[in-house]
This record gives structure tokens, sequence and C-alpha cells, in this order.
């Protein structure tokens, strides 16, 4: 055994997380290595983790996690009771519990549970990285970027992007259909996409670095791997410095010194 449940509460306390926050993050959590817990309290590695989650938070709580689909840039139907998010199995779990609800969004769908739960997805913009989209509500709520063996950034950097109206990434509408009660609705999806081109690819290794050396991450090592906090305020304030030092700092063409030429950005 790698960690114990105790392990994982007391790295998440010591991380930041504390009673009535509201958490958003990405996880990895196969990263922990094998855990020991109580059997007969919980069913699974995922309940373990998910549960000691909720138990920190407590009910003035909310943890939202990623569900993403991207349906309709695959041209899928977008199914919000049945389809599997990208976001792993710690997301996977939250989303099957009965006590969660998930977003109405065919691309960047989240799943919450908690006391703020209804208010962050309810009546979501068709434009998650619009001004009361997702991420605009996150801030909104002082909300807190919580990984679990990931680097310290979060999907929360495009819409600091979008904020500094980077050159490599654009709005791009999507068109397709929402099943809601076994009937088809159509709809749109729009999504703060990147150029297609090999310097336009995410990289924040300078993200990552930068919120360390500056304090306003903790990692907190648990088992085979770690976890890594930040507030959402520092987030965007680290964003924003380094996206003003150079506009292409959360890409390959920014750690790699190597800005390409606008022509050869293709849609």
């Amino acid at each position: 055994m790698h960690y114990s449940q105790l392990d994982f509460k007391k790295a998440l306390i010591n991380s930041g997380i504390k009673k009535g926050d509201l958490v958003f993050g990405h996880s990895n959590i196969g990263f922990f290595g094998i855990p020991s817990f109580d059997k007969n309290k919980y069913t699974s590695t995922t309940d373990m983790l998910l549960e000691t989650f909720l138990e920190i938070l407590g009910p003035e709580g909310t943890l939202i996690l990623p569900a993403y689909t991207y349906s309709f840039c695959n041209g899928k139907i977008f199914d919000p009771e049945k389809d599997k998010g990208i976001g792993g199995m710690l997301s996977e779990y939250l989303r099957q519990k009965k006590e969660s609800i998930r977003s109405i969004d065919p691309s960047i769908s989240v799943v919450a549970i908690g006391a703020k739960a209804e208010k962050i997805i309810s009546k979501m913009p068709i434009n998650a990285y619009s001004s009361n989209g997702f991420f605009q509500r996150l801030l909104n709520e002082n909300g807190k970027i919580c990984n679990l063996n990931k680097d310290a950034s979060s999907t929360f950097i495009h819409y600091i992007e979008k904020m500094n109206n980077v050159p490599y990434r654009y709005e791009k509408e999507f068109k397709g259909e929402i099943r809601i009660n076994n009937k088809l609705h159509k709809s749109s999806s729009i999504i703060y996409v990147r150029f297609l081109h090999p310097s336009t690819e995410v990289c924040m290794k300078k993200f990552d670095y930068y919120a360390t050396e500056k304090k306003a991450c903790k990692k907190i090592k648990v088992g085979r791997g770690f976890i890594k906090t930040m507030s959402i305020k520092d987030q965007l304030d680290i964003g924003n410095d380094l996206l003003k030092q150079s506009i292409w700092n959360f890409t390959r063409a920014g750690n790699d010194l190597k800005i390409p030429n606008p022509k050869e950005l293709i849609k």
C-alpha cells in the first residue's frame, strides 16, 4: 500500500482545502498508487477519495469536476444523462452519483455536488468562456483549483487567454443535438479553440514553475503522487502576469522560443 485514507485527508487539508470551499480540479488518481482504507466504509478507491473530499468541504462546500465530452466537435449527439466525460475515474464516479448535477453543455460540461452546485450549473450559456459561463462563475465564487497528480494549471487558463485576446485562439461555433428525456433538441456550442499548428499546443511548464516560485500553489505529497492547490484568483493573477511577459507563454511557442508566422496558423 502506498497511502491511506488518512494520508489523503491530511494532504487535502495541508494543501489548503477547508470547510465551505468551492473546489474545481483535474485528476489522475491512479498515480497515487495503491490505497488502504476501511472497505466496510468505502466501496472503492473513487468512493473513498470523493467522500474524503466531501467530508472536508462539509455541507456548505461544493465540489466540481470536469465532465467534458466535446460531443458536437466530434459530430455526436450529447446525452447528459449517459455520456461519459474525459475527466477521469473520479469525475465519472461523481457524475454517476444521484446527488450530483451536470451542466447541459455539449462540449465543456461539468458535474457538481454541494451547496452551490445548482447556482454554478443552472442556465449555463452555450459558451463556457462567456461572461456568464462556467469559468467566470468559478471566479465570482472565489473558487479553488485542486489538482490530483496534475500541474498547477486548469482549463480556467483558456479563459485567461481569452481575457488577454491571445493571437493563437479564436471562438468557433459547433452545432448539434442534445438528448433530454429521450427527445432531441438542436443546439450550439461555442469553444475557444486554437489555430492548428504545433506551436499553439498547450504547454504549462512556465505557469507551473511560476505558481510554485511565487508560493501561490501548494504541492503536498500523497503516496507516489501529489496534490496541488491554489486559489482561482491567484491563477488569474499569475496567468495575467505571464501573458504580459509574453502572450505565447502558455504554448509550445512560448516555451521553445519559436513564435510562428501568423500565415502559418490554420483554422
